[in-house]
């Protein structure tokens, strides 16, 4: 069984278990195409960054029948599930078991995503994956992800807290199963406010940066290089 700091759970469950715990998560992989559609580019190389299970790559390759895909994931286990998923499409040209603070790629691609993929990192580990991912893009290149954010205060803390533990326990968690979750705040995963996301972006030299969805603790942005 796959479990380790990208991820609490089990690859083979990882797309079941993410929607039991994460509000209108299966809404980020639409927003996120939605968004790309906007750039107006038919033929494009997309970098998906935290690939999990290739679920958002096979959502995209349906509707973007001319783009070219390379998929990154840390998990061996999560890159075999994609494979399988996805396989025989010719257009996803690399699967790499990398996570994006090793990227080295330079102006290779048109959009990047990390969907809920970097909120694991620490800052400095944040910071080096931003601008790998900066590197990566092409002049004009949009990055696209969505991330955990730190309510402002103490009291939103609580109350994102208490919503987020509600929205698991209707869709079927234990409570011991949700304290797990919500415990390993600040321990496992370390959201960070919705203005340091934006100044990080800023500081690593994109030009246009904005957050486009919030919902709950999460919040999801783009970037234009």
């Amino acid at each position: 069984m796959f479990v380790n700091n990208t991820s609490p759970y089990a690859a083979a469950d990882y797309d079941s278990n993410i929607e039991r715990t994460i509000p209108y998560y299966s809404f980020f992989y639409q927003q996120t195409l939605d968004l790309v559609a906007a750039i107006g580019q038919d033929r494009f190389q997309w970098l998906d960054c935290g690939c999990g299970t290739g679920t958002m790559a096979e959502m995209a390759l349906e509707r973007f029948p001319d783009a070219e895909f390379t998929l990154c994931d840390p998990s061996a286990e999560m890159v075999g599930l994609a494979k399988q998923k996805l396989s025989g499409e010719k257009r996803i040209l690399a699967y790499r078991v990398l996570g994006t603070e090793n990227l080295h790629d330079e102006n290779r691609f048109d959009v990047a995503t990390a969907i809920q993929s970097h909120h694991y990192f620490r800052e400095d580990e944040r910071v080096k994956a931003t601008q790998n991912v900066y590197r990566a893009l092409k002049e004009g290149g949009m990055y696209i992800f969505f991330e955990n954010t730190a309510p402002a205060t103490q009291k939103g803390k609580e109350i994102v807290m208490k919503r987020w533990a509600q929205y698991q326990r209707e869709h079927g968690k234990t409570e011991a199963e949700i304290e797990t979750y919500l415990s390993r705040y600040g321990k496992n995963y370390f959201p960070i406010p919705l203005a340091a996301h934006l100044h990080n972006l800023k500081q690593c030299g994109f030009k246009t940066v904005e957050p486009f969805w919030l919902s709950v603790m999460q919040a999801g942005f783009y970037a234009i290089r």
